[in-house]
């Protein structure tokens, strides 16, 4: 979220923004382009009057002092020294805006640059900032990460403020959400679980983490010696790509462990075997080659580093066909988290909601948690759908479709999926209170005409059962589609906890 920073006597107080004519209406005031023209001249004095806008907290309305809610966003200072050097770092950083996650980029007052990106759940704020300082490779200052900093604004003009996102305005996290991650993070901090550079946590305005591990790297490669004669190659000190299309090894890595070893790395007892298996999927990103691998692969569990190299040697020399499934797997799930993290949600929040909704919609989600909104606001369609009947839809290709509606949801064990049953359940009510008679109705009928000999009276042709169940013969559900269309084109509804419950279904 983007809060005004206001005093009284020499208290601070933060105050949300909550769209983007708020904001612009604060930056482009007579009293903020003033004391920006002045700033802008070496005025310190106007430029302490500037506008004082804060970005790293989550929720708080009222005084600063002692906020402990930690949010979603971060702000990172970038200095220039040439309005050169500024236009370059400014075309830099768009094109690299999504790999970021930024949120909006404005021109400071001296010249440099104010970045909003979102933070990597989990992470600190001095986490992400080091992370962003490595795409870019753009000098930081290890000092700016406090949770209550504030930043001094310029105007809204488009040159002072190139790229903003509405998504900024609203925080995605509660505020429990915002205050327990504020606890996980400082006991991160303390324990000395922050994933960075010894250098971060020295006082420098120009620090330059990609340095620290190239430095890091190399020093590795130097200590390494080949120790048998097993070893094909050695590593020649050349430093290969960190990222495949954008996506760091490291991360790609860390997704496969999660997506085929329970979330584990290799130890011991496996590594042997699992290093070989990551060598070679890893190979067909890798160019083939030793070095790469040898880079990119860790030394798990204290595996020699020469076995491990035997492992990468014996991957290259294996059969291959094609890119293997795992490694696809692997990244389009990161692509699906990247897209996720571009909405405004993370691997553990979902997407803003619109501001506006459709009143149905906002009915249906009223009592809903924050949290589940964007899920439930989703999974309600089907349900909606199936009170439908005789209804068409022009599609974009100029062909009419019937509206049919699917909703999956995917997420983690233990994390609320349950939360759309009780809204879907409200909704499709009225046909399940509807579909009791029929069921009966039905039942009857078939107790009525069970014997073999007697003379079997026709199916009523008015019966429509529409909720369906997850274990259907082939004959029950053609019979169910048949009702559905014989009594005004109605449609059929069904919940399976599990996809492959649809198997059961219907073998067709």
């Amino acid at each position: 979220m983007i809060y005004r920073i206001c005093y009284k006597g020499k208290r601070k107080f933060a105050l949300p923004i909550k769209n983007r004519e708020e904001l612009m209406a604060l930056r482009n005031s007579e009293e903020n382009l003033g004391n920006l023209s002045k700033a802008q001249k070496g005025d310190q004095e106007a430029k302490a009057q500037l506008l004082q806008l804060a970005y790293n907290i989550g929720h708080v309305e009222g005084a600063l002092a002692g906020c402990k809610s930690q949010g979603s966003f971060f702000f990172h200072d970038i200095d220039c020294y040439s309005k050169e050097q500024s236009e370059a770092y400014k075309d830099l950083i768009l094109s690299k805006a999504n790999e970021i996650g930024l949120m909006m980029l404005e021109r400071s007052a001296s010249g440099g640059w104010h970045l909003v990106c979102k933070r990597i759940h989990g992470t600190t704020i001095l986490e992400n900032q080091v992370r962003v300082a490595k795409v870019l490779c753009i000098e930081m200052d290890t000092n700016a990460h406090d949770l209550q900093r504030v930043v001094f604004s310029t105007s809204g003009s488009e040159d002072d403020l190139p790229y903003l996102d509405d998504c900024l305005f609203e925080e995605p996290m509660s505020a429990e959400e915002c205050e327990a991650e504020y606890k996980r993070l400082r006991e991160r901090q303390r324990c000395g679980e922050e994933d960075i550079p010894a250098g971060a946590k020295k006082a420098n305005k120009h620090y330059r983490p990609w340095e620290e591990d190239m430095s890091k790297r190399r020093s590795q490669m130097e200590e390494v010696q080949p120790q048998t004669s097993d070893i094909i190659h050695q590593t020649s000190g050349k430093l290969f790509p960190t990222h495949y299309h954008g996506i760091l090894f490291t991360d790609i890595i860390r997704k496969y462990w999660e997506l085929w070893n329970e979330g584990k790395e290799p130890e011991e007892g496996d590594r042997d075997t699992l290093t070989y298996q990551l060598a070679c999927d890893l190979r067909h990103i890798c160019g083939r080659n030793a070095d790469w691998l040898d880079q990119v692969i860790p030394c798990y569990d204290n595996f020699p580093l020469e076995e491990k190299r035997k492992k990468i040697e014996s991957a290259l020399q294996a059969k291959t066909e094609g890119m293997p499934y795992r490694l696809k797997q692997v990244l389009q799930a990161l692509r699906s988290d990247a897209i996720v993290h571009a909405c405004g949600g993370t691997l553990t929040t979902p997407p803003p909601m619109p501001e506006k909704l459709p009143p149905l919609i906002r009915l249906l989600t009223k009592n809903v948690p924050k949290f589940y909104k964007p899920t439930v606001a989703s999974a309600v369609f089907p349900a909606l759908g199936a009170h439908l009947h005789g209804a068409k839809f022009r599609y974009w290709d100029n062909i009419e479709h019937e509206a049919t509606f699917m909703n999956v949801l995917i997420g983690r064990q233990s994390i609320g999926k349950g939360t759309i049953k009780k809204p879907i359940e409200y909704i499709m009510e009225d046909i399940r209170q509807r579909d009791i008679p029929n069921r009966q109705r039905e039942q009857e009928w078939k107790q009525k005409n069970s014997g073999a000999k007697q003379k079997k009276d026709p199916r009523p042709t008015d019966i429509c059962i529409q909720m369906l169940i997850d274990n259907l013969t082939d004959a029950i559900f053609n019979q169910r589609v048949i009702d559905a269309h014989n009594n005004g084109q109605r449609f059929l509804f069904l919940v399976v906890d599990e996809i492959e419950g649809l198997k059961k279904v219907t073998s067709r």
